[in-house]
């Protein structure tokens, strides 16, 4: 299995975005700082308003405002190969599936959301209410294996990919590590015929005098180089 977290996030996104829609009351809280007016544009704001949730970036200005996720940074944290890996919480220990079935890695991978608006308070806005979802999700995220976030913020800026319109831009980053996994090659028959075959040069006199055997690399079967007699053997 390959944990996307950027998946996972924009699930949590989406779904708060809706129920503050459906619900503005969480939005007392999450702003109970703000004057009394302030607050009242804002919960009619996300009351009466779609806000776009999708990877990637907008093409145009129409299609803000709107929250747009992807992968900031990704990289391999700690390689771990088959019995080391962890098991599922309902996977006994000393089962078959920890000594032979997975292999895999941790990788430590950065989601940035960025929250883009025409409208200098709504980016604020926006940016305030992704951290609130992504604090009250972290449990099911790291039960879904996006594990040991870490929250971020950046300050607020204009996006000038969007010159003549001026589009402020502030982003969230949550930073975490996730696991991937996949069954051991030797699993399926059609990635087992997998053969490396190094280019050598043959002699122009000269034969072969042994079968070349196959190596075991990883999921890989590597065919050394063939052995050939001298001249005159033969």
């Amino acid at each position: 299995m390959i944990v996307q977290p950027d998946d996972l996030v924009k699930q949590v996104l989406s779904n708060s975005l809706a129920a503050l829609q459906a619900d503005p009351t969480p939005l007392q809280f999450i702003f109970q700082q703000k004057s009394a007016a302030e607050l009242a544009e804002i919960i009619k704001f996300f009351g009466n308003n779609s806000i776009n949730c999708r990877f990637a970036f907008p093409r145009q200005v129409s299609e803000l405002p709107g929250l747009y996720i992807n992968i900031a940074a990704g990289a391999e944290d700690d390689q771990v190969i088959g019995s080391d890996f962890p098991l599922p919480d309902d996977q006994p220990s000393g089962t078959e599936l920890e000594v032979t079935s997975l292999v895999g890695t941790w990788l430590s991978i950065t989601v940035s959301i960025s929250c883009l608006s025409t409208n200098a308070a709504l980016s604020t806005w926006l940016s305030s209410v992704v951290l609130w979802a992504l604090i009250g999700a972290r449990y099911n995220l790291n039960q879904l294996g996006f594990v040991k976030q870490r929250l971020s913020l950046r300050d607020l800026s204009p996006e000038s990919r969007y010159t003549p319109d001026f589009v402020f831009r502030r982003d969230v980053a949550v930073s975490g590590t996730v696991p991937a996994t996949a069954e051991d090659f030797t699993e399926y028959a059609i990635l087992n015929e997998i053969i490396v075959v190094p280019t050598i040069e043959v002699p122009v006199l000269g034969t072969v005098n042994e079968a070349p055997q196959l190596t075991r690399v990883g999921p890989y079967y590597v065919r050394p180089p063939s052995h050939y007699s001298g001249i005159g053997d033969g």
